[in-house]
C-alpha cells in the first residue's frame, strides 16, 4: 500500500471507529475528579452520625436518605478489551507472565497519610483453534497492602484497620472469529474480526471472596492491518460488588504504528506512547486511570455490604529493556495527578470519601514471552 493511501486509511479507520464515543468525553459520565458535593447532600451523614447539628433533645438521627443528586458513572476496574484475542495469533503472543509491583508511597490526603504497595502476577497463554479463530485464557492474582496513620478520619469509621489487606483474582477467556476472508473495505489486506471475552473475578478483604465474586463479558467488532493498526470497539456488561443489576460500558482498544520505532495503544482508561530506541530499549510515556475497589470484610454493627474504592489518575514515564529474547524488564515512574478514596454502603450511603494531594508512584515489572 502506497504510504499516503495508509495515512487515509489510518485516518478514516480511526474516526469511524472513534465516533460511537464522541458523545461519551463530554457527558456528565465522563472519568474523572467527581464534583465537590455540598455539605446539604444526604450522603453527607458524618455529623448527624456524631452529633453535631442535630436534634437539640438528643434523639438519635435519622438513617440517612438516599442520595438524590445522579453521581458521575464511574468505570469498571478492568477492561475486558484490554488485551484482546485478535484471530491473527503471533508467536510472541502464545504466552507472557508478567510480575509486576506498584508503590505509591506516603499519599497525604486531608486528614490521613497512607502507603499503597501493589504486587501481582498475570499469565496470559494463546492458542489457534483454526486459520480462522484463535482462544486465549488469562488469570490474575494481586494484593493491595495499606499502611494507614493511626488515629486518622478514616480509622475512625471503624470500617479498616490500620493495615488493611485486600486481594483480588480474576480468570477469563477470550475468543477471536475472522469474518472476512480476502474481501477488503478500506485497504488491501485488512481483517475484520468478531472479539468475545468473558471474567470471573473477585476482590475481598479477609473472608469475602464468595461474596465478592462478579462476572463481567464483552462483545466487540475488531480491525487489523498487519503491523500498523488495531482497533477493537464493543460493549461490556458486567455486575458490581456493592449492588445488583448488569450495567453496559463502551469498551475500545487500540494498538497504532505509524511508523516503524513509534506505537500508541490504550492502557485501561488512558493512552501509552512508545518510541523505540533500538532493539533492546524502548521509551513510553504514558496517563490512565487507575482504581480499585474491594469489599470489606463484616465487622459488628456495620452493614456488610461496605465497599473501600481507591482510584487515582497517574502519569509517567518509563523504559523497557529486553534483556534477551524472552525476558524484559519495565521501570516506570511518575506523578499521582489525582487521587481519592472512599468507603460506602449501598443501604448507609457515604462513610467517608476524601481526596489528597499530588503525589507519585513506582512500577516495576518482569516479563517472560516466547
Amino acid at each position: 500500500m502506497e504510504p499516503a493511501a495508509r495515512r487515509v486509511t489510518q485516518i478514516a479507520v480511526l474516526a469511524i471507529c472513534l465516533a460511537p464515543f464522541a458523545p461519551v468525553a463530554g457527558a456528565e459520565e465522563a472519568v474523572g475528579p467527581p464534583p465537590v458535593r455540598e455539605a446539604t447532600e444526604p450522603e453527607d451523614a458524618d455529623e448527624a452520625r456524631n452529633g453535631g447539628g442535630g436534634d437539640p433533645t438528643g434523639a438519635a438521627p435519622p438513617p440517612p436518605e438516599k442520595e438524590k443528586r445522579r453521581r458521575p458513572r464511574e468505570v469498571l476496574e478492568t477492561s475486558n478489551l484490554e488485551d484482546p484475542a485478535f484471530p491473527t495469533p503471533r508467536i510472541r503472543d502464545a504466552f507472557r507472565l508478567r510480575l509486576q509491583s506498584r508503590f505509591l508511597p506516603a499519599g497525604a490526603f486531608e486528614s490521613f497519610d497512607a502507603d499503597l504497595i501493589r504486587p501481582d502476577v498475570r499469565l496470559r497463554i494463546t492458542a489457534p483453534l483454526s486459520k480462522r479463530a484463535v482462544l486465549q485464557f488469562t488469570a490474575r492474582w494481586g494484593i493491595s497492602l495499606y499502611d494507614f496513620d493511626e488515629g486518622g478520619a478514616l480509622l475512625g469509621t471503624g470500617v479498616l484497620d490500620s493495615r488493611s489487606e485486600f486481594q483480588q483474582a480474576s480468570v477469563g477467556l477470550q475468543g477471536g472469529l475472522r469474518l472476512n476472508e480476502g474481501r477488503s473495505l478500506f485497504a488491501e489486506g485488512e481483517i475484520w474480526s468478531l472479539l468475545l471475552a468473558g471474567r470471573a473475578q473477585s476482590r475481598w478483604e479477609s473472608g469475602r471472596f464468595v461474596d465478592a465474586l462478579t462476572a463481567n463479558g464483552a462483545l466487540a467488532l475488531g480491525y487489523e492491518i498487519d503491523d500498523l493498526i488495531r482497533i477493537g470497539v464493543g460493549v461490556q456488561l458486567g455486575s458490581r460488588i456493592d449492588r445488583g443489576g448488569v450495567r453496559v460500558t463502551p469498551v475500545f482498544n487500540l494498538k497504532w504504528e505509524p511508523t516503524e520505532r513509534l506505537t500508541v495503544r490504550n492502557r485501561g482508561t488512558g493512552l501509552q506512547l512508545e518510541y523505540r530506541l533500538n532493539k533492546r530499549f524502548e521509551l513510553f510515556a504514558t496517563g490512565f486511570l487507575d482504581s480499585d475497589k474491594f469489599l470489606l470484610d463484616s465487622r459488628r454493627g456495620q452493614p456488610d455490604d461496605i465497599t473501600f474504592r481507591d482510584r487515582s489518575i497517574l502519569a509517567g514515564l518509563g523504559f523497557e529493556w529486553k534483556i534477551s529474547k524472552h525476558f524484559r524488564v519495565n521501570v516506570e515512574g511518575g506523578a499521582v495527578a489525582w487521587r481519592e478514596v472512599r468507603v460506602r454502603s449501598q443501604d448507609r450511603g457515604t462513610f467517608f470519601e476524601e481526596e489528597a494531594d499530588p503525589g507519585a508512584y513506582f512500577d516495576l515489572r518482569f516479563e517472560v514471552r516466547p
